[in-house]
């Protein structure tokens, strides 16, 4: 893959509906399915499909059971009049890819220029033609598709023959097998209109049932030629005849226009004027125009990867796609695919609000803005959804839609997830946070507290504590519970945030009005702020993590290696309440709501992560994006990086097996996300912006632009930092690792600073590694296993029991637990016996000019050792009250280079981590230290590290130029 391009070569039968999705074009509004424009080989899965954001036929939605409240219809996003087919005639033989006689084919998806372009060799018997068709939905006539055929005659002479068609009998993609597309194919349009008039052919179309009207016309040019028209039923055609010499190249354009405005009262009239006056203007203006558009999108938005590795071109694929899938008219928002397929039915999900949203947050906020205004404009539907439901005030967003109500017909992992009223608060109030725009503050107002109204109402106070009953979470294998973390911890934002942004619009004047409308008083605003104060979040503290819900932790857990590959994802194999009964995740929950709501400490996040991991079989595309950012936020690069790796290419290499379906554009945001707010640790909430930059293994650097509050400035991470410039706007003051930073026009360099110093003992502070080797040596001695110190390297920075077990490994022994414990005991007390004759004279050279150092700069100390003698040796050697904090292994349940010990040192000095060096000698330690992106000095060893030393004695010289860098 090139630059801004995506490539395929070769024509696949087998995969032709997959590549169908990633060469469909669209604009926000118009989507067109990269079909082939001849039709489709007999046996091959072909779904033609041309869709408008928004536009859909309300279905019946058909139960065993209708129970109270139920949704008794459906919008489904409708397939509309097929104007992609031409069918190509040469020496009597008709023009296809798949026919034995063509070849060379190639597809190619233009970012740079907003078009897809096909091309194939085809010999005809009397000569070879070569086809290269484009295809545009322009960004600046949203209504406009135009498909460009050109045929050039390598040695053919002779007649061709063009038919441009119209098609309006066209059905929905069906499978019932598979509840993630429409399960039948009943008809959806009704063609109340044909007009074959004056070059043009179109059709005024209506949907059966909710009678929402469509305008589509299609005009063509080819030389100015003036076509046969012709028609049987709703099929539409125009002919071409004409003769082709070798050499030569004849073109046929194809005008294209689809409507349903609501202002046009003749939408066929319409479509036919857009056409018209699109040919007016002739191709070359619009592919200029939409280069010209494009330009300034990438100008803004792009991120920019310096790396070997094909990840700059994936990543271009997914900015474009989420460009390609954004409603803009206030009517219509991001469908779970976008417009390049009809899974999930055309629905709006959470998804927009949670991955998407941001994208344009950062890059173009009035786009965001508009994705606000479809659901402040639907606002009242959800309060009529909370109706249904029996809440009394506030207002439910509806799980899946397109028009406002519920088309969820399975509550447990429908309706029932309220955390989607979270998100939607989430992402107002975040506009407001990087914006202050003030002219939209009533309208966030407006949702925050009707949002905040229902999580009042559907929770409960217990014990001191707010809770929330019966409700399900991001995860769906997991339905209908008791305060599911995610879900208090988006509820609690959403009261604060509410009272908050209330107390600014009082401030400017507004809150009267807001009152008026919505009837919110002082006394609600209190309420809301208790209730996001006493939130409950369910923790765990045995295992010291955040419990998923009040019940997860109890059931029992199902190991993802024990499940056969074949039978993912679980909800295709499994029934739900199988799968409801057992601890496994589809995707991130928790994890994500340490993400997007509520931090924890490092060591709490840290093993929580760890815990979900192990039980996430990532069935959902939304869920690998949120494990890379959280690893990141948790200095785990090398981990972030490869669920990166597992979210940007999902649909180009269709890693779920149904791109054919549609793009995951939720995924698309998420691997935008993984870079900015991942490696990038961008986040923005009431005390302004923020980064975190950290660069990955393999990458030599990154760069990417974001707006804030009218500021657009570009931030360049590199080894040791940052780089930042102000492009656009004003001056703006940002926090840039852990202190506040003015952007400038001025290019600044931003280094990651050290905090703290975290120290090992054994090896680093003192040499007990002779201790440890002579009481080791003692106990294979007794137990005549052969032990030198070689094998004594494989000990260090490992814990005693794990010392233990390499030692029997090494003799080919096995022992009782009992056994083993008497033999530890006995190497301890050896090693005790020894550390007698420990002295102050017993630090190493260097380390105690470097301690005085430390405290003099009044930087923070800590050590941590695997080493449950710890204090012990900091007592004999004279140096137990020198650090802020000590962590032995008496602290912590694994030792190096699990995390547990370092976040627990780091947080017992008050420190993030990522801005701690640790101080080693032994390749476990130094290992754990880059695995929390802790800066690290090896001391007497060549493992991998920031910096080494052959030993200690320059290590007051090294902490000094690190501090002062």
């Amino acid at each position: 893959m090139n630059e801004l391009e995506f490539v395929t070569r070769g024509y696949r039968a087998e995969t032709q509906a997959h590549d169908e999705t990633l060469f469909h074009c669209a604009n926000g509004y118009l989507g067109v399915r990269g079909c082939l424009e001849e039709g489709a080989e007999h046996g091959s899965v072909s779904i033609r499909g041309t869709y408008i954001n928004g536009f859909s036929e309300d279905e019946e939605i058909c139960y065993g059971e209708r129970l109270y409240g139920f949704p008794q219809t459906k919008q489904v996003m409708v397939n509309l009049p097929d104007a992609q087919s031409v069918r190509l005639w040469a020496g009597g033989v008709i023009v296809r890819a798949w026919e034995p006689n063509a070849g060379q084919m190639t597809r190619t998806l233009d970012f740079a220029n907003g078009t897809t372009e096909r091309s194939f060799l085809f010999h005809t018997g009397q000569g070879t033609l070569k086809i290269k068709v484009t295809r545009m939905t322009s960004f600046l006539q949203k209504e406009l598709f135009i498909l460009r055929y050109a045929i050039t005659s390598m040695d053919y002479s002779g007649e061709i023959q063009l038919d441009s068609m119209l098609n309006g009998d066209v059905t929905n993609f069906s499978d019932p097998n598979d509840p993630r597309v429409a399960a039948d194919c009943k008809a959806k349009l009704l063609i109340t209109d044909r007009l074959m008039k004056n070059g043009c052919m179109g059709m005024r179309v209506s949907t059966i049932s909710s009678k929402r009207a469509l305008g589509c016309a299609v005009v063509h040019d080819i030389d100015q030629a003036v076509p046969g028209l012709f028609g049987q039923g709703n099929l539409l055609a125009a002919r071409y005849i004409r003769k082709i010499s070798p050499g030569e190249t004849t073109i046929l354009t194809k005008y294209c226009a689809y409507t349903d405005a609501a202002d046009k009262p003749d939408l066929l009239a319409a479509a036919c004027k857009i056409a018209k006056d699109a040919r007016e203007k002739g191709y070359e203006y619009w592919a200029r125009e939409q280069r010209v558009y494009l330009d300034s999108f990438w100008a803004h938005s792009r991120v920019r990867i310096d790396s070997k590795a094909p990840m700059q071109a994936y990543l271009d694929y997914c900015e474009y796609e989420l460009l390609c899938a954004a409603g803009q008219n206030g009517r219509s928002s991001v469908a779970a695919k976008g417009l390049s397929g009809e899974g999930y039915e055309g629905h709006y999900f959470w998804d927009c609000e949670t991955y998407v949203f941001p994208f344009f947050l950062s890059t173009a906020p009035e786009m965001a803005k508009n994705l606000l205004e479809y659901r402040y404009q639907h606002l009242d539907a959800a309060r009529e959804h909370a109706r249904l439901l029996g809440h009394e005030r506030g207002a439910l967003y509806p799980w899946r839609t397109i028009t406002g109500s519920e088309c969820s017909s399975y509550y447990p992992s429908g309706s029932a997830q309220y955390h989607i009223n979270a998100d939607i608060a989430h992402a107002f109030s975040q506009y407001w946070c990087a914006t202050l725009d003030k002219s939209y503050l009533p309208s966030i107002c407006e949702v925050l507290v009707e949002t905040a109204r229902l999580f009042l109402d559907v929770g409960h106070w217990k014990d001191g504590q707010f809770r929330i009953d019966g409700v399900t979470g991001p995860d769906e294998y997991t339905c209908i519970v008791n305060n599911n973390y995610y879900t208090n911890a988006g509820a609690a934002a959403t009261f604060l945030a509410a009272q908050e942004l209330c107390a600014m619009l009082s401030d400017i004047g507004g809150f009267d009005a807001l009152q008026k409308k919505t009837g919110v008083t002082e006394v609600e605003l209190a309420a809301f702020t208790a209730a996001g104060n006493a939130m409950y979040l369910p923790m765990d503290d045995q295992l010291g993590i955040c419990k998923q819900d009040d019940s997860f932790l109890n059931k029992k857990r199902w190991e993802i290696d024990e499940i056969p590959e074949e039978n993912f994802p679980l909800l295709m194999h499994y029934h739900p309440l199988y799968i409801n009964r057992c601890q496994i995740c589809k995707q991130a929950d928790t994890v994500l709501a340490h993400f997007l709501y509520h931090e924890e400490s490092p060591l709490v996040m840290r093993k929580s992560y760890a815990y979900y991991e192990q039980i996430t079989t990532h069935d959902s595309s939304l869920s690998a994006c949120v494990f890379s950012m959280m690893a990141a936020r948790l200095g785990d690069c090398a981990k972030a990086m490869d669920y990166f790796n597992a979210t940007v290419g999902i649909d180009l290499n269709d890693q779920s097996g149904n791109t054919r379906d549609g793009l995951h554009i939720a995924n698309t945001g998420g691997a935008y996300l993984s870079i900015i707010a991942g490696f990038g640790g961008l986040r923005i909430d009431k005390h302004g912006l923020r980064i975190f930059p950290l660069l990955p293994n393999g990458w030599e650097s990154y760069s990417f632009a974001t707006v804030y509050r009218g500021s657009r400035m570009l931030v360049s991470v590199n080894q040791n930092g940052c780089m930042l410039r102000l492009l656009e706007g004003a001056e703006v003051e940002i926090k840039v690792f852990d202190r506040l930073i003015n952007v400038t026009n001025a290019e600044r360099q931003i280094d990651r600073p050290v905090r703290a110093v975290i120290f090992d003992l054994d090896g680093v502070i003192t040499d007990t590694a002779r201790y440890h080797f002579e009481a080791w040596k003692r106990i294979a001695n007794e137990l005549r296993i052969p032990f030198d110190e070689g094998k004594n390297e494989l000990f260090k920075g490992v814990s005693r029991s794990e010392c233990m077990t390499l030692l029997l490994q090494m003799g080919q022994r096995e022992m009782s637990v009992q056994e083993t414990e008497m033999w530890l005991d006995r190497k301890n007390a050896y090693y005790l016996e020894a550390l007698q004759s420990l002295s102050p004279n017993d630090v190493l050279p260097g380390i105690s000019e470097t301690l005085a150092f430390l405290r003099e700069r009044g930087v923070p100390i800590a050590v941590f050792s695997s080493s449950k003698n710890a204090d012990f040796i900091l007592n004999r050697i004279g140096l137990d009250g020198a650090f802020d904090g000590i962590v032995a292994g008496n602290d912590i349940t694994h030792s190096k280079p699990h995390f547990e010990g370092y976040l627990l040192a780091a947080e017992r000095i008050g420190i993030d981590p990522r801005l701690c060096v640790m101080v080693e000698d032994a390749a476990a330690g130094l290992a754990g230290a880059s695995a929390l992106s802790m800066r690290t000095i090896a001391i007497g060893t060549n493992y991998v590290s920031d910096f080494h030393l052959s030993d200690t004695r320059a290590l007051p010289e090294l902490i000094g130029k690190i501090l002062s860098e």
